[in-house]
């Protein structure tokens, strides 16, 4: 409940922010990442991974850790390149029409920004 609030107070900072900017060819936007595979993030689920049955190997690791830490539709932990393709799409001028938007790179883990 507390990362829905979270992402909704962003939400609309970022709105509001997009509104603040009106007319200045800035636009305001959020990314909001979910739970992303870094080298510590790799370690501890695999330093878990014993004592929680979680398997061997990392694909079997990571499917079970984020099926306990992070349910999500991909069943999996994000990339940091993913986070990266996020922001650089809104830094192009692919997005330049797009302000005052959340984009989730969170594999599905949040449903609706209330």
């Amino acid at each position: 409940m507390a990362a829905d609030a979270s992402l909704a107070a962003r939400h609309n900072l970022a709105v509001s922010l997009a509104r603040e900017l009106k007319d200045t060819g800035v636009t305001s936007n959020v990314v909001s990442p979910g739970a992303i595979l870094v080298d510590a993030v790799q370690d501890l689920v695999t330093g878990l991974a014993p004592e929680r049955g979680w398997g061997r190997s990392w694909p079997e690791i990571e499917r079970n850790a984020a099926r306990d830490f992070v349910p999500n539709d991909i069943g999996r932990f994000g990339r940091p390149g993913e986070i990266a393709g996020a922001v650089a799409y809104l830094a192009s001028p692919y997005a330049d029409y797009i302000s005052g938007a959340t984009i989730r790179v969170d594999g599905g883990t949040i449903r609706s920004v209330t």
